[in-house]
């Protein structure tokens, strides 16, 4: 079931960030807002300002993991597993069940990984830091990757696909965020 954020967030259509939690990330973070910022969604996400407090935070874990933000605490859970190529967005649900506030865990253990295929993993989390709690059968929403090259694919992917980068988007996904961010309608002039 994908979640809504706040109104007043869907209709700003951005979503401000901050990762000084997970500064050994930075430069995979930089690229893989870039790469979300332009898969064409309604929503976009933006370094967090003084104007701007931060919605997504960016956490390195090293294990099962917390953060706190304000009004809570975001968490893990116990079988969180640092040293694998995957990593995990908590939202927090205010009392009607619309987001606002995530945390993205990313695996601060993981060996032999790739500037991409962290890109891979953070634009995944993104996705779900958006609303989507879904996975898909196809594209950077497969709920399994695996390595190709320096990228990624799905853990079963049909023959000839190639690897991420660049991002495949799936039907579900496509639809699931155009449901949960829709992008402004273009008007003739």
């Amino acid at each position: 079931m994908a979640n809504f954020w706040f109104k007043r967030f869907r209709e700003a259509k951005e979503l401000p960030y901050v990762m000084d939690k997970a500064t050994a990330w930075k430069a995979s973070i930089l690229a893989a807002v870039s790469s979300f910022n332009g898969l064409g969604f309604g929503v976009q996400l933006v370094p967090a300002t003084e104007d701007k407090s931060p919605l997504v935070k960016f956490v390195l874990a090293n294990g099962p993991a917390k953060e706190p933000f304000p009004g809570g605490v975001a968490e893990t859970g116990p079988k969180f597993k640092p040293e694998k190529m995957h990593g995990q967005a908590a939202v927090h649900l205010d009392s009607r069940n619309v987001i606002d506030f995530a945390v993205i865990f990313l695996p601060g253990k993981v060996q032999k990984i790739t500037k991409e295929q962290k890109e891979m993993i953070i634009v995944h989390e993104i996705i779900h830091a958006c609303g989507m709690d879904e996975h898909d059968s196809e594209g950077i929403m497969y709920d399994v990757f695996r390595d190709s090259g320096t990228g990624v694919i799905e853990l079963v992917s049909p023959a000839g696909t190639k690897g991420m980068p660049p991002i495949r988007v799936g039907a579900t996904t496509t639809s699931i965020m155009e449901k949960l961010w829709p992008a402004a309608k273009k008007t003739d002039p």
